[in-house]
């Protein structure tokens, strides 16, 4: 249990009782608005709920229109016609029509206020219809006369209709319309469009006659009477004590009846005895009454502004404010008891109820019931003598009484155990005195039975009392070593754990498990625990929870307050009476019924009220394209909650941007600076039960780019740059080509006239190599071999200034030419080498074509440097040429003395000439390949041949050679 105020302690009386005796001990919970709650008058005539879920009333100050949260007014100011509306009336495309006092017609569409041009030109029009052919037919309280106002609605459309009777009111009929007549000293009757005419025996009466439709149900009042007819038959006549001033017909076909004494309003049952009626509102002059979507009532009153009954299961007791501040409840199904800090106490019985002080049970103990312990004690400490049990008179400063339930632990016959918030005790059962007490560590907030112990639960966390000793039971969970406000085992011996700022626990074995609002709880801030047959019930201050526990530990939250519309509102105490709970919240004692209702049974509807950019509402417009500019857009939207509008919240999503919900509690969302795209704004109202919108409030709109971002934009300056690109890019590439080409027969000429320079220089190096050897034979006087080698010599240097003019010769002149210089230099040398010069059957020696001159210097080379010093045998020289892949192969091949010995006699011989043939030859070579683009490589390979004992064996030169072939 939870312990209260520390400087008092509260008491539990028992009360025999049935559930009925609150028949006269209870009212309609309800809630009053006006003005100060925005409501334009308290004077309201008319209330309606339209089909979009708000209410409206009408007033002597303009229309309002309410959402839950806000009241909307209308008045002359925003175009109404007249301030003093008489009645409100919805036609089938949604709009509010209103008629005033002085027969000038107005109708709310959009938020916007239009008033016909024709006027009734009478007072007090008592009814309104328009109908789906959008005329407006008008019933009057005088003259006995009917307006029929056409479209366009001035002046010219208005259609009179008289009659003799006195009071004419219209409303719609399944099949057709009714007219409820009524007159001095004349029976009412109700006539049918077509013609049928049926009459009502009921009071005649000044005021007039009413009519009300609910399917194919209609009831007629007219004074005290009431007549409830379908199809034209009267199945209920009935006779009031009183005037009746109005009647409405709910969904359920009950009737409710607003009478003239403000003496309540009467919720009749056809067939039911009037005797039986429930009553509701008393001491008020209701004027109407609506029901919501949601099943709630609405009351209209001429002086006291609205009162709404959210639902009429939940009812508040009427206590006539005896208590005050923080009231704490006791009971179970027979018993019942309310307290305050102020020590007062409320005992309900079957007559209602009396008022009790504390200290009037020490006075008179007989106060006491069966069944219930009192437990005394001073201010400083429980006080005893000895084991006789001889006390100190008790004063009433701290006083408290236990019920047997609350004391939990029956340790014998004649002794129990319970504890105090700084102490726990045994108490004798027989005289109620204390036989022992025992100090507690820590202040005690609840305790209950587990055993033969006390589970406590404390300020700092979890404790048992067990054989006088105190001890935590929270070691190892620091989830609960905090502020523990109840604590309670249900009937499968799970222990629960209420607390103040964590939510609920709940201890199965050692095993923890915490339910929170991440799982569904109204609030972790949770005061009090309570078993039901359905599961644990926990009070908090947003309301009441049902917890379920399966075999699993698995938990589902149901939020009961929910139910009645007290979600959101703090539940301070509660019991059990049977199905019925009896809860302490900001308006009182409540009593409500969970047993006939079911969760989840209305879904909220949302809808958008407004769409602005940049201070323009463009909420008409549905098909919104905006410019890049206009990027700052926000929309205003409602969901028409009344039951739980304190816990109301939103979800939204812009689509185009966001795929994720948002949620929000205020019904505005603004989005700056958005970029260009195609958006669709998505919003959804949200109430605790997980109940969401079934359809979404939606809005589809346009942010066009800027022009530079268009598509024919952005692809004509793409168009454009890539023109100028590849203008830029041809006119390079032209002259870059143009360059290439000029460079081209440039180097061309260059390295023509560097070939013809480079014969130049190897002509010269021929005739000095040929002259030397001229020069020799002369010396030596052998006029024979120096006149074969100055003949040799003439074709020489006729072959050779012959092809010094050809870029490409026959292989067959460029061995021709080889040959001669060969015998030249054998002659020279006497012959101290042979040679041989084959011809591979793939060179067509008369057709195929290699640059002249390019193979002398190889065969000099290997003569000067290779077979002239060979000593030890002849020399011997052999060229094979043969063709690969149309690139020229010519292999020179010696026996000479190798190219490192070359080297060595020549760096001893050096005269400082230096031959340039080869070099100038592989130059030569190089040029050709780079003019013929091939791809030559390498142009050269030197190998030196070696005996099997490493000895010099002479040398291999392969040289590869550019090719044509001349097909002439």
């Amino acid at each position: 249990m939870v312990f209260r105020k520390s400087t008092y302690l509260g008491l539990v009386l028992l009360v025999s009782s049935a559930m009925s005796a609150f028949a006269q001990l209870e009212e309609a919970l309800h809630r009053q608005y006006s003005t100060l709650d925005g409501l334009s008058s308290n004077e309201v005539y008319d209330v309606m709920c339209d089909r979009m879920g708000f209410m409206w009333f009408a007033t002597n100050k303009g229309v309002c229109r309410y959402d839950g949260h806000t009241f909307l007014n209308y008045s002359s100011e925003d175009g109404l016609g007249d301030n003093s509306v008489l009645g409100l009336f919805e036609d089938y495309q949604g709009r509010i029509w209103c008629r005033t006092i002085s027969g000038i017609v107005s109708y709310i569409q959009d938020e916007r206020v239009f008033t016909l041009e024709a006027r009734t030109r009478i007072s007090y029009p008592n009814s309104i219809y328009v109908g789906e052919d959008d005329v407006v037919r008008i019933g009057c309280q005088e003259g006995g006369v009917t307006y029929q106002i056409s479209p366009p609605y001035t002046e010219h459309n208005v259609i009179i209709e008289r009659d003799t009777v006195h009071d004419l009111r219209v409303v719609r009929y399944p099949d057709g319309y009714y007219f409820s007549r009524s007159g001095y000293y004349k029976t009412n009757v109700i006539e049918h469009t077509e013609g049928k005419v049926s009459e009502l025996k009921m009071q005649v009466s000044s005021s007039g006659s009413k009519v009300r439709c609910q399917g194919d149900m209609v009831v007629f009042t007219t004074g005290n009477s009431l007549v409830i007819t379908r199809h034209g038959i009267i199945e209920g006549e009935y006779d009031l004590p009183e005037e009746i001033i109005n009647a409405f017909i709910d969904e359920d076909r009950a009737i409710w009846i607003c009478c003239a004494n403000s003496a309540a309003v009467y919720r009749l049952i056809p067939g039911q005895d009037l005797d039986a009626a429930e009553t509701y509102i008393h001491g008020h002059a209701v004027s109407d009454v609506q029901r919501d979507l949601e099943g709630g009532y609405w009351f209209s009153t001429v002086n006291e502004g609205v009162f709404y009954v959210p639902d009429l299961s939940i009812y508040r007791l009427k206590t006539e404010d005896t208590l005050s501040g923080s009231i704490y409840i006791y009971g179970d199904d027979r018993n019942l008891v309310a307290t305050d800090y102020e020590q007062n106490v409320l005992l309900f019985g079957e007559n209602g109820y009396r008022k009790i002080l504390c200290t009037d049970v020490i006075s008179n103990p007989g106060l006491s019931p069966q069944g219930v312990f009192p437990v005394l004690k001073r201010k400083a400490f429980i006080q005893f003598t000895d084991s006789t049990e001889q006390k100190v008179a008790p004063s009433g400063d701290f006083l408290r009484f236990f019920e047997k339930a609350d004391l939990l632990i029956q340790k014998s016959t004649n002794s129990a155990l319970g504890a105090l918030p700084l102490l726990c005790f045994e108490v004798d059962l027989s005289n109620h005195n204390l036989l022992h007490t025992y100090r507690s560590p820590t202040r005690i907030n609840s305790f209950c039975a587990s055993g033969d112990s006390l589970i406590l639960g404390c300020v700092d966390g979890l404790y048992a009392f067990h054989s006088g000793k105190f001890s935590r039971i929270d070691e190892g969970l620091p989830q609960i070593q905090t502020r523990i406000d109840d604590v309670k085992m249900d009937h499968d011996g799970i222990l629960w754990m209420a607390t103040a700022g964590k939510g609920l626990f709940f201890l199965n074995g050692r095993q923890l498990y915490a339910v929170t609002k991440e799982n569904g709880l109204s609030s972790n801030v949770c005061s009090r625990l309570r078993n039901s047959p359905e599961g644990m019930l926990v009070a908090n201050d947003k309301g009441l929870d049902l917890i379920k526990r399966n075999d699993l530990n698995e938990v589902s939250v149901s939020h009961l307050s929910s139910l009645v519309g007290l979600q959101g509102r703090a539940i301070q105490d509660f019991v059990m009476w049977g199905k019925t709970i009896i809860s302490t919240t900001e308006f009182g004692l409540l009593k409500f019924d969970f047993s006939t209702r079911k969760a989840g049974t209305w879904i909220p509807k949302i809808y958008l009220t407004g769409v602005n950019v940049r201070d323009r509402d463009v909420f008409s417009d549905t098909s919104l394209v905006l410019k890049h500019h206009e990027n700052d857009i926000s929309f205003q939207f409602i969901a028409p909650v009344f039951r739980n509008s304190s816990v109301l919240m939103y979800r939204y999503r812009l689509l185009g941007i966001d795929e994720n919900w948002h949620y929000t509690a205020y019904p505005l969302v603004q989005y700056p600076s958005l970029p260009p795209g195609q958006y669709i704004f998505e919003v959804q109202a949200v109430l605790p039960e997980g109940l969401i919108s079934e359809a979404a409030a939606t809005y589809s709109f346009r942010i066009d780019a800027p022009y530079w971002k268009r598509w024919w934009f952005v692809l004509g300056a793409v168009l454009l740059i890539a023109s100028l690109v590849l203008l830029t890019v041809y006119l390079r590439i032209r002259n870059i080509k143009l360059q290439s080409q000029e460079r081209e027969r440039t180097q061309l000429r260059i390295a023509a006239v560097e070939m013809k320079a480079f014969r130049a220089q190897m002509n010269p190096h021929f005739i000095f190599n040929c002259i030397n050897s001229i020069q020799h034979f002369i010396l030596e006087n052998d006029q024979m071999k120096a006149h074969k080698q100055l003949t040799k010599f003439s074709r020489l240097v006729r072959n050779v200034l012959e092809n010094s003019d050809m870029e490409w010769i026959t292989v067959e002149r460029e061995l021709e030419t080889l040959k001669l210089y060969i015998e030249l230099e054998a002659m020279r040398f006497n012959s101290s080498f042979q040679y041989d010069i084959e011809v591979d059957a793939s060179v067509n020696v008369h057709t195929d074509q290699i640059p002249p001159l390019v193979i002398q210097p190889f065969v000099e080379n290997a003569i000067l440097h290779g077979l002239v010093p060979l000593k030890r045998s002849p020399g011997y020289l052999k060229i094979l040429m043969s063709k690969r892949d149309d690139i020229m192969v010519c292999v020179i091949e010696d026996n000479g003395i190798g190219r490192d010995r070359a080297m060595e006699i020549k760096s001893r011989k050096s005269h400082g000439r230096k031959s340039m043939g080869i070099d100038l030859t592989l130059e030569r070579i190089n040029r050709y390949v780079e003019m013929e683009k091939l791809k030559i490589f390498p142009i050269v390979v030197m190998k030196d041949k070696f005996t099997e004992d490493g000895q010099p064996a002479g040398t291999v030169v392969t040289l590869q050679l550019p090719i044509q072939t001349n097909k002439t």
